[in-house]
Protein backbone atom coordinates (compact mmCIF):
# COMPACT_ATOMS: atom_id res chain seq x y z
CA UNK A 1 0.00 0.00 0.00
CA UNK A 2 2.51 2.36 0.82
CA UNK A 3 4.35 1.69 -2.89
CA UNK A 4 1.14 2.66 -4.34
CA UNK A 5 0.58 5.76 -2.51
CA UNK A 6 4.45 7.17 -3.17
CA UNK A 7 3.76 5.92 -7.03
CA UNK A 8 0.51 8.57 -6.93
CA UNK A 9 2.31 10.80 -5.24
CA UNK A 10 5.55 11.29 -7.83
CA UNK A 11 2.48 10.70 -10.74
CA UNK A 12 0.88 13.96 -9.12
CA UNK A 13 4.05 15.79 -9.46
CA UNK A 14 4.31 15.04 -13.22
CA UNK A 15 0.94 16.03 -14.14
CA UNK A 16 0.73 19.86 -15.18
CA UNK A 17 -0.64 22.52 -13.42
CA UNK A 18 -4.16 23.21 -14.32
CA UNK A 19 -4.18 26.56 -16.34
CA UNK A 20 -5.81 29.28 -14.91
CA UNK A 21 -9.17 30.59 -15.90
CA UNK A 22 -9.68 32.62 -19.41
CA UNK A 23 -12.15 33.98 -21.32
CA UNK A 24 -15.64 32.55 -20.54
CA UNK A 25 -17.74 35.24 -22.45
CA UNK A 26 -19.07 32.49 -25.29
CA UNK A 27 -20.21 35.37 -27.12
CA UNK A 28 -16.61 36.96 -28.10
CA UNK A 29 -15.95 33.27 -29.79
CA UNK A 30 -12.59 32.12 -30.06
CA UNK A 31 -10.16 35.28 -29.45
CA UNK A 32 -6.98 33.63 -30.87
CA UNK A 33 -8.12 33.28 -34.06
CA UNK A 34 -10.37 36.74 -33.72
CA UNK A 35 -10.02 39.37 -36.15
CA UNK A 36 -9.33 43.20 -35.24
CA UNK A 37 -13.59 44.38 -34.75
CA UNK A 38 -13.75 40.99 -33.02
CA UNK A 39 -11.09 42.12 -30.49
CA UNK A 40 -11.93 44.86 -30.44
CA UNK A 41 -15.33 44.24 -28.99
CA UNK A 42 -14.07 42.05 -26.55
CA UNK A 43 -12.31 44.65 -24.84
CA UNK A 44 -15.73 45.55 -23.58
CA UNK A 45 -16.61 42.24 -21.85
CA UNK A 46 -17.80 41.80 -18.55
CA UNK A 47 -15.23 38.78 -18.37
CA UNK A 48 -11.86 39.84 -17.09
CA UNK A 49 -9.92 37.42 -18.64
CA UNK A 50 -11.80 38.54 -22.18
CA UNK A 51 -10.67 41.99 -21.77
CA UNK A 52 -7.48 40.75 -20.89
CA UNK A 53 -6.77 38.25 -23.91
CA UNK A 54 -8.53 40.85 -26.10
CA UNK A 55 -5.53 43.40 -25.17
CA UNK A 56 -2.89 40.76 -25.67
CA UNK A 57 -3.63 39.56 -29.61
CA UNK A 58 -4.78 43.23 -30.32
CA UNK A 59 -1.00 43.82 -29.25
CA UNK A 60 -0.01 41.01 -31.10
CA UNK A 61 -1.38 41.38 -34.00
CA UNK A 62 0.00 45.35 -33.72
CA UNK A 63 3.16 43.96 -33.62
CA UNK A 64 3.18 41.18 -35.79
CA UNK A 65 1.62 43.76 -38.89
CA UNK A 66 -1.43 41.67 -38.99
CA UNK A 67 -3.65 44.49 -38.35
CA UNK A 68 -3.57 47.54 -41.12
CA UNK A 69 -3.08 50.87 -39.76
CA UNK A 70 -6.36 51.93 -39.92
CA UNK A 71 -7.55 48.86 -38.07
CA UNK A 72 -4.78 49.72 -35.22
CA UNK A 73 -6.01 53.01 -35.14
CA UNK A 74 -9.32 52.36 -34.32
CA UNK A 75 -8.16 50.14 -31.60
CA UNK A 76 -6.16 52.44 -29.72
CA UNK A 77 -8.65 54.63 -28.28
CA UNK A 78 -10.90 51.72 -26.28
CA UNK A 79 -7.16 50.17 -25.60
CA UNK A 80 -5.59 52.96 -23.80
CA UNK A 81 -9.11 53.55 -22.31
CA UNK A 82 -8.76 50.19 -20.85
CA UNK A 83 -5.63 50.19 -19.81
CA UNK A 84 -5.99 53.85 -17.98
CA UNK A 85 -9.77 52.60 -16.32
CA UNK A 86 -10.15 49.41 -16.56
CA UNK A 87 -11.60 47.66 -13.25
CA UNK A 88 -8.99 45.58 -12.80
CA UNK A 89 -5.14 45.77 -12.34
CA UNK A 90 -4.23 42.78 -14.27
CA UNK A 91 -6.14 43.85 -17.24
CA UNK A 92 -4.53 47.43 -17.17
CA UNK A 93 -1.20 45.21 -17.32
CA UNK A 94 -2.50 43.45 -20.34
CA UNK A 95 -3.64 46.82 -21.42
CA UNK A 96 0.10 48.08 -21.29
CA UNK A 97 1.81 45.47 -23.16
CA UNK A 98 -0.43 45.34 -25.71
CA UNK A 99 0.35 49.34 -25.79
CA UNK A 100 4.30 48.80 -26.23
CA UNK A 101 3.30 46.47 -29.39
CA UNK A 102 1.74 49.93 -31.32
CA UNK A 103 5.00 51.82 -30.74
CA UNK A 104 6.66 49.49 -33.64
CA UNK A 105 4.41 51.25 -36.02
CA UNK A 106 5.36 54.87 -36.39
CA UNK A 107 1.99 56.13 -37.68
CA UNK A 108 1.17 54.78 -33.56
CA UNK A 109 4.05 55.44 -31.15
CA UNK A 110 3.50 59.03 -30.61
CA UNK A 111 -0.16 58.10 -29.57
CA UNK A 112 1.07 55.19 -27.23
CA UNK A 113 3.90 57.13 -25.58
CA UNK A 114 1.10 59.86 -24.87
CA UNK A 115 -0.67 56.87 -23.60
CA UNK A 116 1.94 55.05 -21.25
CA UNK A 117 3.07 58.60 -20.37
CA UNK A 118 -0.64 59.65 -18.74
CA UNK A 119 -1.05 55.97 -17.21
CA UNK A 120 2.32 56.47 -15.74
CA UNK A 121 1.25 60.06 -14.06
CA UNK A 122 -1.67 58.38 -11.88
CA UNK A 123 -2.35 57.77 -9.05
CA UNK A 124 -4.50 54.78 -9.37
CA UNK A 125 -2.33 52.02 -10.81
CA UNK A 126 0.06 49.83 -8.93
CA UNK A 127 3.68 49.62 -8.31
CA UNK A 128 4.13 46.43 -11.07
CA UNK A 129 2.08 48.87 -13.62
CA UNK A 130 4.22 52.14 -13.11
CA UNK A 131 7.63 49.58 -13.40
CA UNK A 132 6.46 48.24 -16.61
CA UNK A 133 5.40 52.07 -17.98
CA UNK A 134 8.71 53.48 -16.59
CA UNK A 135 10.85 50.83 -18.00
CA UNK A 136 9.07 51.53 -21.84
CA UNK A 137 9.37 55.68 -21.47
CA UNK A 138 12.98 55.22 -20.75
CA UNK A 139 14.09 53.04 -23.23
CA UNK A 140 11.79 54.56 -25.93
CA UNK A 141 11.95 58.61 -24.98
CA UNK A 142 13.51 59.46 -21.57
CA UNK A 143 12.00 62.88 -21.47
CA UNK A 144 8.65 61.42 -21.05
CA UNK A 145 9.28 60.12 -17.67
CA UNK A 146 10.90 62.74 -16.11
CA UNK A 147 7.84 64.46 -14.68
CA UNK A 148 6.50 60.74 -13.77
CA UNK A 149 9.77 59.59 -12.02
CA UNK A 150 9.54 63.40 -9.82
CA UNK A 151 6.51 63.00 -8.68
CA UNK A 152 6.64 59.43 -7.77
CA UNK A 153 9.88 59.66 -5.98
CA UNK A 154 8.84 63.02 -3.98
CA UNK A 155 6.19 60.41 -2.67
CA UNK A 156 9.16 57.70 -2.35
CA UNK A 157 7.82 56.90 1.53
CA UNK A 158 4.36 54.98 0.45
CA UNK A 159 6.24 53.03 -2.26
CA UNK A 160 8.16 49.41 -1.50
CA UNK A 161 11.58 49.55 -1.96
CA UNK A 162 11.75 47.88 -5.57
CA UNK A 163 10.22 50.56 -6.86
CA UNK A 164 11.90 53.37 -5.60
CA UNK A 165 15.07 51.77 -6.90
CA UNK A 166 13.50 51.96 -10.45
CA UNK A 167 12.72 55.23 -10.08
CA UNK A 168 16.57 55.79 -8.89
CA UNK A 169 17.67 54.07 -11.77
CA UNK A 170 15.91 56.48 -13.99
CA UNK A 171 16.66 59.60 -12.06
CA UNK A 172 20.72 59.06 -12.85
CA UNK A 173 20.15 59.16 -16.57
CA UNK A 174 17.82 62.69 -15.85
CA UNK A 175 18.69 66.12 -15.60
CA UNK A 176 15.58 67.60 -14.09
CA UNK A 177 17.09 69.84 -10.32
CA UNK A 178 14.07 67.64 -8.74
CA UNK A 179 15.53 64.37 -9.99
CA UNK A 180 18.93 65.22 -8.89
CA UNK A 181 17.77 66.57 -5.49
CA UNK A 182 15.34 64.15 -3.99
CA UNK A 183 17.96 61.16 -3.76
CA UNK A 184 19.90 63.53 -1.08
CA UNK A 185 16.42 63.43 0.55
CA UNK A 186 16.00 59.30 0.52
CA UNK A 187 19.88 58.68 1.48
CA UNK A 188 19.34 60.97 4.81
CA UNK A 189 16.30 59.02 5.61
CA UNK A 190 17.49 56.65 8.35
CA UNK A 191 13.83 54.60 8.01
CA UNK A 192 14.04 53.56 4.25
CA UNK A 193 15.92 50.08 3.53
CA UNK A 194 19.87 50.34 2.80
CA UNK A 195 19.05 49.10 -0.68
CA UNK A 196 17.25 51.88 -1.31
CA UNK A 197 19.70 54.36 0.66
CA UNK A 198 22.45 53.26 -1.62
CA UNK A 199 21.06 53.49 -4.78
CA UNK A 200 20.16 56.77 -3.97
CA UNK A 201 23.89 57.41 -3.23
CA UNK A 202 24.76 56.04 -6.59
CA UNK A 203 22.79 58.85 -8.33
CA UNK A 204 24.31 61.67 -5.96
CA UNK A 205 27.81 60.28 -7.25
CA UNK A 206 26.93 59.74 -11.04
CA UNK A 207 25.45 63.37 -10.81
CA UNK A 208 28.48 65.06 -8.64
CA UNK A 209 26.02 66.40 -6.38
CA UNK A 210 27.11 69.42 -4.25
CA UNK A 211 25.58 67.30 -1.39
CA UNK A 212 27.48 64.51 -1.70
CA UNK A 213 29.11 65.13 1.88
CA UNK A 214 25.65 65.36 3.45
CA UNK A 215 25.27 61.67 2.06
CA UNK A 216 27.74 60.03 3.05
CA UNK A 217 27.47 61.51 6.64
CA UNK A 218 24.05 60.03 6.64
CA UNK A 219 25.66 56.31 6.10
CA UNK A 220 28.48 56.83 7.79
CA UNK A 221 26.91 54.35 10.96
CA UNK A 222 26.22 51.95 8.66
CA UNK A 223 27.52 48.50 10.55
CA UNK A 224 28.22 47.63 6.79
CA UNK A 225 31.84 47.89 6.75
CA UNK A 226 32.19 48.41 2.76
CA UNK A 227 29.41 50.96 2.94
CA UNK A 228 31.10 53.20 5.84
CA UNK A 229 34.71 52.34 3.96
CA UNK A 230 33.13 54.15 0.86
CA UNK A 231 31.73 57.25 2.66
CA UNK A 232 34.89 57.30 4.24
CA UNK A 233 36.53 57.34 1.31
CA UNK A 234 33.80 59.89 -0.17
CA UNK A 235 34.15 62.46 2.33
CA UNK A 236 38.19 61.99 2.05
CA UNK A 237 38.15 63.77 -1.50
CA UNK A 238 39.63 67.23 -1.32
CA UNK A 239 37.55 70.57 -1.68
CA UNK A 240 34.86 69.36 0.83
CA UNK A 241 33.49 71.21 3.95
CA UNK A 242 36.63 71.35 6.67
CA UNK A 243 34.28 71.67 9.54
CA UNK A 244 32.31 68.92 8.50
CA UNK A 245 34.60 66.37 7.01
CA UNK A 246 35.92 67.03 10.57
CA UNK A 247 33.72 66.51 12.63
CA UNK A 248 32.07 63.44 10.35
CA UNK A 249 35.53 61.46 10.61
CA UNK A 250 36.51 62.45 14.11
CA UNK A 251 33.34 60.51 15.37
CA UNK A 252 34.13 57.83 13.14
CA UNK A 253 37.59 57.39 14.97
CA UNK A 254 36.05 58.26 18.34
CA UNK A 255 32.81 55.47 18.27
CA UNK A 256 33.98 52.90 15.68
CA UNK A 257 34.95 49.35 16.86
CA UNK A 258 36.94 48.09 13.83
CA UNK A 259 40.12 48.71 13.35
CA UNK A 260 40.32 49.46 9.69
CA UNK A 261 37.39 51.59 9.58
CA UNK A 262 39.07 54.08 12.28
CA UNK A 263 42.27 54.01 10.52
CA UNK A 264 40.30 54.84 7.03
CA UNK A 265 39.08 57.64 8.89
CA UNK A 266 42.28 58.72 10.10
CA UNK A 267 43.50 58.94 7.18
CA UNK A 268 40.84 60.96 5.83
CA UNK A 269 41.64 62.92 8.10
CA UNK A 270 45.01 63.95 7.36
CA UNK A 271 43.42 66.01 3.97
CA UNK A 272 41.75 68.28 6.46
CA UNK A 273 44.68 68.26 9.81
CA UNK A 274 44.67 71.43 11.55
CA UNK A 275 45.54 71.91 15.44
CA UNK A 276 41.63 71.52 16.52
CA UNK A 277 42.29 67.72 16.08
CA UNK A 278 45.14 67.68 18.34
CA UNK A 279 43.18 66.57 21.45
CA UNK A 280 41.87 63.65 19.02
CA UNK A 281 45.47 62.82 17.64
CA UNK A 282 47.27 63.03 21.03
CA UNK A 283 44.33 60.27 22.68
CA UNK A 284 45.15 58.03 19.03
CA UNK A 285 48.53 58.18 19.69
CA UNK A 286 48.27 57.45 23.27
CA UNK A 287 45.79 54.55 23.08
CA UNK A 288 45.40 53.37 19.52
CA UNK A 289 46.40 49.55 19.06
CA UNK A 290 45.60 49.14 15.07
CA UNK A 291 49.08 49.65 13.74
CA UNK A 292 47.90 51.73 10.20
CA UNK A 293 45.58 53.65 12.35
CA UNK A 294 48.30 54.44 14.82
CA UNK A 295 50.65 55.54 12.24
CA UNK A 296 48.24 58.16 10.66
CA UNK A 297 47.51 59.73 14.19
CA UNK A 298 51.14 59.78 14.54
CA UNK A 299 51.99 61.09 11.18
CA UNK A 300 49.48 63.94 12.00
CA UNK A 301 50.90 64.88 15.21
CA UNK A 302 54.74 64.82 14.41
CA UNK A 303 53.49 68.05 11.62
CA UNK A 304 51.10 69.45 13.86
CA UNK A 305 53.03 69.15 17.58
CA UNK A 306 52.42 72.38 19.99
CA UNK A 307 53.12 72.53 23.67
CA UNK A 308 49.85 70.27 24.61
CA UNK A 309 51.87 67.12 22.75
CA UNK A 310 54.88 67.28 25.20
CA UNK A 311 54.17 64.93 27.33
CA UNK A 312 51.89 62.60 24.77
CA UNK A 313 55.57 62.76 22.80
CA UNK A 314 57.51 61.59 25.56
CA UNK A 315 55.08 59.04 27.00
CA UNK A 316 55.81 57.33 23.02
CA UNK A 317 58.94 57.32 23.66
CA UNK A 318 58.84 54.97 26.97
CA UNK A 319 55.92 52.92 25.72
CA UNK A 320 56.73 49.15 24.74
CA UNK A 321 55.78 50.31 21.56
CA UNK A 322 57.83 49.99 18.22
CA UNK A 323 57.44 52.30 15.19
CA UNK A 324 59.92 53.28 12.25
CA UNK A 325 62.96 54.91 13.23
CA UNK A 326 63.05 57.74 11.35
CA UNK A 327 59.91 58.70 12.77
CA UNK A 328 61.86 57.82 16.59
CA UNK A 329 63.97 60.70 15.31
CA UNK A 330 61.91 62.95 14.68
CA UNK A 331 60.22 62.30 17.61
CA UNK A 332 63.32 63.58 19.33
CA UNK A 333 63.87 66.44 17.37
CA UNK A 334 60.33 67.39 17.81
CA UNK A 335 60.56 67.56 21.52
CA UNK A 336 63.68 69.42 21.47
CA UNK A 337 61.93 71.90 19.50
CA UNK A 338 59.27 72.15 22.01
CA UNK A 339 61.72 72.57 25.04
CA UNK A 340 63.97 75.44 23.24
CA UNK A 341 59.78 77.26 22.30
CA UNK A 342 58.88 76.83 26.02
CA UNK A 343 58.99 79.60 28.38
CA UNK A 344 62.53 80.20 29.91
CA UNK A 345 61.49 78.93 33.52
CA UNK A 346 60.37 75.65 32.30
CA UNK A 347 63.43 75.20 29.72
CA UNK A 348 65.03 73.35 32.37
CA UNK A 349 62.55 70.30 33.98
CA UNK A 350 61.56 69.90 30.13
CA UNK A 351 64.63 69.23 29.28
CA UNK A 352 65.26 66.85 32.27
CA UNK A 353 61.82 65.07 30.86
CA UNK A 354 62.71 64.83 26.92
CA UNK A 355 66.42 63.08 28.28
CA UNK A 356 64.89 60.56 30.44
CA UNK A 357 62.82 59.68 27.58
CA UNK A 358 65.09 59.14 24.77
CA UNK A 359 67.19 57.56 26.91
CA UNK A 360 64.66 54.78 28.13
CA UNK A 361 64.52 54.62 24.34
CA UNK A 362 67.64 54.65 23.27
CA UNK A 363 68.36 51.98 26.22
CA UNK A 364 66.43 49.26 25.31
CA UNK A 365 68.14 45.60 25.04
CA UNK A 366 68.07 44.56 21.19
CA UNK A 367 65.35 41.69 21.54
CA UNK A 368 62.62 44.40 23.80
CA UNK A 369 60.14 45.83 21.75
CA UNK A 370 60.69 49.16 20.46
CA UNK A 371 64.57 48.82 20.21
CA UNK A 372 66.02 50.83 17.86
CA UNK A 373 69.05 50.60 15.12
CA UNK A 374 72.41 51.98 16.22
CA UNK A 375 71.37 55.60 13.70
CA UNK A 376 68.89 56.19 15.87
CA UNK A 377 70.97 55.40 19.38
CA UNK A 378 73.72 57.73 18.31
CA UNK A 379 71.28 60.44 17.10
CA UNK A 380 69.43 59.97 20.34
CA UNK A 381 72.75 60.46 22.66
CA UNK A 382 73.90 63.18 20.72
CA UNK A 383 70.42 65.35 21.38
CA UNK A 384 70.89 64.06 25.43
CA UNK A 385 74.31 65.64 25.26
CA UNK A 386 72.90 69.17 23.67
CA UNK A 387 70.32 69.27 26.26
CA UNK A 388 72.55 68.73 28.95
CA UNK A 389 74.10 71.70 29.68
CA UNK A 390 70.68 73.52 29.54
CA UNK A 391 72.05 76.23 27.48
CA UNK A 392 68.93 76.99 25.34
CA UNK A 393 71.10 79.48 23.34
CA UNK A 394 73.68 76.68 22.03
CA UNK A 395 70.94 74.54 21.03
CA UNK A 396 68.73 77.02 18.49
CA UNK A 397 71.57 77.26 15.97
CA UNK A 398 71.48 73.01 15.27
CA UNK A 399 67.64 73.10 15.86
CA UNK A 400 67.48 75.55 12.77
CA UNK A 401 69.67 73.15 10.91
CA UNK A 402 66.50 70.36 11.10
CA UNK A 403 63.68 70.02 8.59
CA UNK A 404 60.07 70.29 10.18
CA UNK A 405 58.54 66.89 9.56
CA UNK A 406 56.10 66.52 6.61
CA UNK A 407 54.05 63.69 4.75
CA UNK A 408 52.49 63.75 1.50
CA UNK A 409 49.44 62.66 2.76
CA UNK A 410 48.75 65.39 5.59
CA UNK A 411 47.59 68.54 4.34
CA UNK A 412 47.09 71.20 6.70
CA UNK A 413 44.20 73.41 6.81
CA UNK A 414 44.32 77.02 8.52
CA UNK A 415 40.20 76.72 9.50
CA UNK A 416 40.61 80.62 10.06
CA UNK A 417 40.77 81.36 6.93
CA UNK A 418 38.33 78.73 5.24
CA UNK A 419 34.81 80.37 3.99
CA UNK A 420 32.38 77.73 5.13
CA UNK A 421 29.35 79.48 3.42
CA UNK A 422 31.28 78.49 -0.30
CA UNK A 423 30.17 74.70 0.30
CA UNK A 424 26.46 75.52 0.29
CA UNK A 425 24.21 74.67 -1.89
CA UNK A 426 20.14 75.06 -3.37
CA UNK A 427 17.73 72.37 -3.14
CA UNK A 428 14.64 72.15 -5.54
CA UNK A 429 13.02 70.13 -2.84
CA UNK A 430 12.23 70.76 1.02
CA UNK A 431 10.26 68.63 3.46
CA UNK A 432 7.73 70.15 5.19
CA UNK A 433 6.44 70.78 8.60
CA UNK A 434 4.04 67.16 7.72
CA UNK A 435 6.89 65.41 6.61
CA UNK A 436 5.82 65.80 2.87
CA UNK A 437 8.45 66.71 0.02
CA UNK A 438 7.39 69.77 -1.65
CA UNK A 439 8.99 71.84 -3.77
CA UNK A 440 11.41 74.86 -2.45
CA UNK A 441 8.69 77.50 -2.34
CA UNK A 442 6.12 74.73 -0.50
CA UNK A 443 4.31 73.53 -3.28
CA UNK A 444 2.79 69.94 -3.29
CA UNK A 445 4.16 67.92 -5.80
CA UNK A 446 1.35 66.46 -7.88
CA UNK A 447 0.00 65.16 -11.84
CA UNK A 448 -1.67 67.39 -14.09
CA UNK A 449 -3.13 65.31 -16.92
CA UNK A 450 0.27 65.26 -19.59
CA UNK A 451 -2.32 63.76 -22.34
CA UNK A 452 -5.67 62.87 -22.93
CA UNK A 453 -7.34 59.89 -24.62
CA UNK A 454 -7.51 60.59 -28.29
CA UNK A 455 -7.13 58.85 -31.39
CA UNK A 456 -4.12 58.91 -33.47
CA UNK A 457 -4.67 60.70 -36.91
Amino acid sequence: MKKILLSLSVAALLVPATASAKCKDKSVGNLKKADGPALLQALSSSDDDCRADAAKYLGDKVGSGDLSTDEAKSSFAPLQELMLTDSSYGVRQDGLRALEEYLSNANLKSGALDAIQSAFERDDQDEKFFTKALAILMKAESSRAERGVVVHLSRYKKYKGPFIRKLLDAAQKLNQPEARDLPLLIVMDSGQPKPVRVKALDVLEHHKHPGLPDAYIALLDDPDKKIQIRCIDGLSRSGLPPRKVQAALSGVVRNEQKGDVRARALKGLKLYTSPELLPLIHSEVANEKHVFAWYHAMEMLLQLADQSSFDTLNAVLVRDWAYRDDMVVQTFQTLLRLVLAAPPEQFGPMADRVIMSIGARINKPEDAVGAVEESTKIEGQRIIDLLTPKEPAALVQIVETWVVPTYAEVVVVDLSVVDETAYSYEMSVQVDAEGNVVSSAGAAYGFGASASIRVSE
